[in-house]
């Protein structure tokens, strides 16, 4: 009954004993990882400049140089104070953590210090480890009399959110560790709001604590506290009680989170130049099955078509902003209006990135601190085995089905949240609320890396959708078994949306998927008469070809291998194709210097082709003597 007041069920003394179980392994996964020797972390300095800049925090190098420059072969333990960049200060709730930290810090060096001058990232870390700590007692304390809602609480602290791939981020400036609490946070005051008789102020404080260290953690998620604000009213709605003012508050959050990612966007609208271009140019025009009218939609001019394949980071010697300034105003409404009737390229989009999403704890960063490129070691009792090592080599159709069923089960929650029955079961609308905003971040933060990001770092700008699609698998296992009566309806149910899922996902195979990048040439400047092609391409589906085509000529076909670095970096790649290849080839000029085109495209064994590469070369070999006009200093 609604107003029943909560009491302790009967029984489930042993899920209750399992709980706490999980719940202390958890704590002990995350202790010994903070009190790792060497230290473990993503430390790296990539996008931490834009942190270590607000703090004037820098990584303790000999070279001063160095401090700004990226690190990737191993993390780097201690950083120093200096000077501040307001340039490249980005504020975050990350930057508000990392400041509490250091005061912390102030604190204990007053008493004593042996080193005043290095600050070491494990008490960074130290912070996100009791803050994580402070919310599973919080959470365990107000779900003790669901001996089932606490054994999941307990279940989803000591799986995922202690797994390696979540705790490797407390070392680190980086956003990912408050994007992960503050989430957490919010849907344990979600799930507590929806379970209560009576809606609690402890359980909206956590709900409006953890949506603002969400939503202030980077401009990607400014619109997730939404979520959360929708699925509380919802609940409310269901529930008929009166939390009107807290409502309110959350809602107030979540606008200040989005005004303070706007106002960062403002101050620094370099950051969304390079996310128009690498979304633009890098992901959607390549996805096209016809890219010049899908620029024309979009609006920008003809002299854009070039810039197709390149991005902030590969500009190929281009300068888009010079070449292209019209794309500085594609919005994310424009390319909504226009994507929403181009369901092949959105397809297409998603699906590529699906191959590149695959490695949560990323591959290419050191994870030990005096290593090179060293990882992180199971350690006692397998307690830093991460799931993400276990998913990331599995199949084109495996991963499609666990991203894309969160989402359908999302769908499904809310509409069952806006029409509730009369007298709705807390334990009902605690799932529905749940199921429904891991559904919304899934789908969210896929929208935001691929068309906000292109596909820079995606695995990174996944991962909070990652542990959503993870939690979602975790609630809709559990709600299958919560109340036996109704197994085999919510069985049906389950299996209805598996097979949609494994549908879409084998239906995705049949697209273009394949993708990669040229190394050389660099630019498209050709200063001799061989052209040097290398590089590297993946896809799902094993390919039979790949071909190189200068202007309307016949297609060269290259020659490749099996590339082991990539396939260590996209184990999806391991068993399909993960291929380089090398060659030199003399370029078919046309007469009077004019601009060759070449286009790389990878045929698969299904025959669908994809083009990965586009160029426009330049004939930059010195003219011979005969075309040089007499009197004409020497070259």
């Amino acid at each position: 009954m609604i107003g029943a007041p909560l009491r302790p069920a009967r029984g489930g003394a042993a899920l209750r004993t399992l709980a706490w179980v999980l719940l202390l392994l958890g704590a002990a996964r995350l202790l010994t990882l903070v009190a790792h020797e060497p230290l473990a972390g993503y430390a790296n300095q990539f996008d931490m400049l834009r942190s270590s800049a607000c703090l004037g925090l820098w990584p303790d190098l000999a070279d001063a140089a160095q401090q700004r420059a990226a690190h990737p072969q191993a993390p780097v333990a201690r950083y120093l104070r200096g000077a501040r960049d307001p340039a490249n200060c980005y504020p975050s709730s990350a930057v508000a953590l990392t400041q509490l930290a250091l005061g912390a810090d102030r604190v204990l060096r007053a008493l004593h210090d042996p080193d005043p001058g290095a600050y070491s990232l494990r008490r960074l870390a130290a912070l996100y480890a009791a803050l994580a700590l402070a919310i599973a007692a919080w959470g365990a304390w107000r779900l003790r009399a669901r001996a089932g809602a606490l054994l999941l609480h307990a279940l989803a602290f000591a799986l995922l959110v202690a797994d390696p791939f979540n705790t490797l981020w407390y070392a680190t400036l980086y956003t990912e560790a408050p994007a992960l609490l503050g989430a957490w946070w919010a849907l344990l005051g979600l799930a507590v709001l929806a379970l209560e008789p009576r809606p609690s102020r402890g359980a909206w404080l956590a709900l409006i604590a953890g949506s603002a260290l969400l939503g202030a953690a980077r401009v990607q998620h400014l619109l997730l506290p939404l979520v959360f604000v929708a699925s509380a009213w919802l609940v409310r709605r269901a529930r008929r009680l009166p939390a009107r003012g807290a409502l309110l508050a959350c809602l107030a959050v979540a606008l200040g989170c989005i005004a303070l990612a706007v106002t960062i966007q403002s101050r620094h609208p370099t950051l969304g130049h390079a996310n128009r271009i690498d979304t633009v140019f890098g992901a959607v025009l390549p996805a096209a099955r016809d890219p010049v009218a899908l620029r024309e939609r979009l609006g920008l001019e003809p002299a854009c078509d070039e810039l197709v394949h390149t991005n902030w980071y590969l500009r190929r010697g281009r300068d888009a902003l010079a070449e292209c300034p019209s794309i500085a105003a594609v919005g994310p409404g424009r390319l909504a209006r226009v994507l929403a009737t181009e369901p092949r390229t959105l397809a297409v989009a998603f699906a590529r990135g699906l191959g590149m999403s695959t490695p949560w704890r990323i591959p290419y960063v050191g994870e030990l601190a005096g290593g090179h490129h060293a990882r992180l070691a199971p350690g006692p009792l397998g307690l830093h085995a991460s799931i993400a090592d276990a998913l990331a080599p599995r199949g084109f159709r495996f991963h499609a089905v666990l991203w894309l069923l969160p989402v359908l089960l999302g769908l499904g929650a809310g509409v069952r949240l806006l029409f509730p029955p009369r007298r709705p079961l807390e334990i009902a609308l605690a799932f529905d609320a749940l199921l429904a905003a891991c559904g919304a971040i899934v789908a969210l933060g896929w929208a935001s890396s691929v068309l906000g990001d292109g596909y820079s770092e995606l695995a990174r700008h996944l991962h909070l959708a990652a542990n959503a699609a993870l939690a979602a698998w975790l609630l809709a296992l559990a709600r299958l078994f919560a109340d036996r009566r109704a197994l085999p309806l919510r069985a049906l149910g389950l299996a209805a949306a598996l097979g949609i899922a494994f549908g879409l996902g084998h239906a995705a195979l049949r697209l273009p998927l394949a993708v990669g990048v040229l190394n050389q040439p660099v630019d498209e400047r050709v200063e001799g008469d061989l052209l040097a092609i290398e590089g590297w391409v993946l896809s799902p589906v094993p390919l039979v070809r790949l071909e190189l085509r200068f202007g309307d000529s016949e297609p060269i076909a290259l020659p490749t291998a099996p590339d082991p670095v990539v396939a260590g970096i996209y184990p999806l790649a391991r068993g399909s194709a993960a291929l380089g290849f090398a060659a030199r080839e003399k370029p078919p000029w046309p007469p009077g210097r004019a601009r060759l085109p070449m286009s790389l495209t990878a045929v698969d064994e299904r025959g669908t082709a994809s083009v990965i590469d586009r160029r426009w070369l330049v004939d930059a070999r010195p003219l011979p003597d005969a075309a040089i006009p007499a009197g004409s200093p020497s070259p």
